[in-house]
């Protein structure tokens, strides 16, 4: 515990953004890449890119930004169709 302090610490004084990406498949090498330069060139910031895989969500992906959660996959897209037709 006292080390991720310590890590989120010393990113904050560096200016690197935490991120975490959400994906249904692990991303490959090319795509991690991709996906850090053009959050790096979107948030003008250097960032700390962590992925996680969940099959629940069927593709797409989601991003955790600092306290900012964006929702681009399937399993979000669904829920938020169910939301719409139940009111």
């Amino acid at each position: 515990r006292i080390l991720m302090i310590a890590d989120e610490l010393w990113k904050k004084e560096n200016g690197i953004v935490s991120v975490t990406a959400y994906v249904a498949k692990t991303l490959d090498a090319a795509a991690l890449t991709k996906l850090t330069t053009d959050l790096e060139k979107s948030l003008k910031k250097k960032i700390s890119l962590q992925q996680k895989e969940n099959p629940a969500l069927g593709g797409g992906i989601a991003l955790k930004v600092g306290d900012l959660y964006f929702d681009a996959t399937v399993a979000g897209q669904l829920q938020r169709l169910r939301v719409t037709f139940d009111k």
